[in-house]
């Protein structure tokens, strides 16, 4: 084949990747625009965040509040414009990809990484919710192009993009550490780049990163480090429980995370072909970014419950890992990648049209039967808190629950309102714990919303009357809803002595 020849072969397949993840991007928008479902507690709380954009907050690093004020101040608070940098970063992560395959192994292989890449049922998922996973993805990718660049090229400017992007991804979630230490593995691992420990460039790209990342962490030193305190907590290494089961569930839910077919590989490859792997320095490349985090991630999950997503960015280099090996392997492997094409496109449906393929197959919606039970009634409930706030226009809400309070925020009108989280002892458990507080209110009346029975003591006697004033009962199926009682709590008395 002549140099033109290939040129012209790999504008194809880069036209085919742009092609590819355009159709995935327009068709997921559609989506978007039009899915019945409210926010997730999560999302909401996002957007609440969004609304005072600040260098941290209690769970998470701010990368993901400043994408929803970006993206809400183009096009408005809808759901839509909450969830719009999630399809097009994702977008934007799997043409980063096909970068990277194309410069280890070829085109095709950054066609199919492109392709496949929009297709995971974790990112068929994760484009329809925004969360960190988007933007610490999406930074992820960039690090490795430009630290491939770097380590190839060795210019400045791909060392100072390779540095930028860990600071940002640091900035999106915390576990964008391990990219550094993935990094170093790989340098560690191959004589030839081993010269650039002794060099000021990876170094200063990592200054750079520090410098990006640096106000998080004095947010986090003048908040009493919350962020990384509930980083540990959600671990629970402190609880550590060790038992099998936990690494059993985790690896089960791999195969939904990056699809049975691809996952299967890649325990073949981990278990069966490491070493022949390891030898090589592409393969090692892509390893070095598998490795590390997978290895934390299972040994968390031997002593805690670990969440499935929680190993989302070692599936970018296992991705372009598994199609390069599947493609090497002629016929068989595209056969492969085929048939996981097809697998993918059949979850990805199941994801999107769920409502509607349960009611063709005449499946009653139960609680048990709908796995998107949670992101419904919330506008209805919004709507119901409002009537019951219309007769007590002087009272502030008042929630014991964290979810509930970004909800009430986002879905009662006016939004972003005062939504005082009930937290007599004072220890911080959530964001709504950090920014929110009765000192000072003495005097005021609030709408108390909570489950469905007698008020605690611990409220009834900081107030000087209390009355329930209505049951709201949000049936979203006939065995599952949003039931609270709404009590009047008038002329709060102070925290009074415990």
């Amino acid at each position: 084949m002549s140099e033109a020849q290939a040129r012209r072969r790999e504008r194809r397949y880069w036209a085919a990747a742009l092609a590819v993840t355009a159709l995935y991007t327009a068709y997921r928008l559609i989506l978007l625009a039009t899915f019945p479902y409210d926010l997730y507690g999560d999302e909401a709380q996002y957007w609440t965040w969004a609304q005072a954009p600040d260098w941290g907050y209690f769970s998470k690093p701010p990368v993901i509040a400043w994408l929803i004020t970006f993206t809400t101040a183009f096009c408005g608070d809808s759901h839509f414009c909450i969830k719009l940098g999630s399809p097009l970063l994702h977008a934007g992560t799997g043409l980063v990809l096909f970068a990277v395959a194309r410069r280890l192994f070829d085109a095709r292989t950054g066609f199919w990484v492109a392709a496949l890449y929009g297709l995971m049922p974790a990112i068929s998922l994760s484009t329809m919710v925004i969360s960190t996973d988007a933007p610490l993805l999406f930074f992820w990718a960039v690090g490795l192009y430009a630290l491939l660049r770097a380590l190839g090229e060795g210019a400045w400017r791909w060392w100072l993009l390779a540095g930028l992007a860990l600071g940002l991804g640091m900035m999106s979630k915390y576990n964008m550490v391990i990219f550094f230490v993935s990094a170093l593995l790989f340098v560690l691992a191959t004589p030839r780049h081993r010269h650039w420990i002794t060099s000021p460039r990876p170094w200063v790209a990592g200054v750079l990163a520090g410098v990006v990342y640096l106000p998080n962490l004095l947010w986090n030193a003048a908040t009493g480090f919350v962020s990384y305190r509930h980083t540990q907590d959600i671990s629970r290494v402190d609880e550590a429980r060790w038992s099998f089961d936990g690494l059993i569930d985790f690896v089960v839910s791999q195969f939904g995370v990056f699809g049975p077919i691809l996952f299967a590989v890649l325990l073949f490859l981990l278990v069966l072909r490491l070493p022949g792997l390891w030898s090589q320095e592409r393969p090692r490349f892509l390893l070095a970014f598998v490795l590390p985090w997978l290895a934390i991630v299972a040994a968390i999950s031997l002593a805690s419950r670990v969440h499935a997503n929680w190993a989302a960015p070692i599936y970018l280099t296992a991705l372009i890992l598994v199609c390069a090996w599947l493609l090497e392997r002629g016929r068989v492997g595209r056969l492969l990648l085929a048939a996981t094409v097809a697998i993918h496109l059949l979850i990805a449906g199941g994801l999107y049209h769920y409502d509607t393929l349960v009611r063709a197959a005449g499946v009653e919606l139960t609680g048990r039967t709908d796995p998107f039970k949670r992101v419904r009634g919330w506008s209805e409930l919004g709507a119901a808190v409002e009537a019951v706030q219309a007769h007590h226009p002087d009272a502030l809400l008042m929630t014991q629950e964290r979810f509930l309070t970004a909800q009430l925020m986002y879905y009662v009108e006016p939004r972003m309102q005062t939504v005082v989280k009930w937290n007599p002892d004072g220890v911080v458990r959530d964001h709504y714990d950090l920014i929110t507080s009765l000192e000072g209110r003495e005097g005021q009346d609030f709408l108390f919303l909570r489950r469905p029975g007698p008020l605690a003591g611990d409220v009834a006697q900081r107030f000087r009357a209390h009355e329930r004033v209505a049951q709201i009962r949000i049936d979203v199926h006939r065995d599952w809803g949003h039931h609270y009682d709404v009590y009047l709590l008038e002329d709060y008395q102070g925290a009074g002595e415990d």
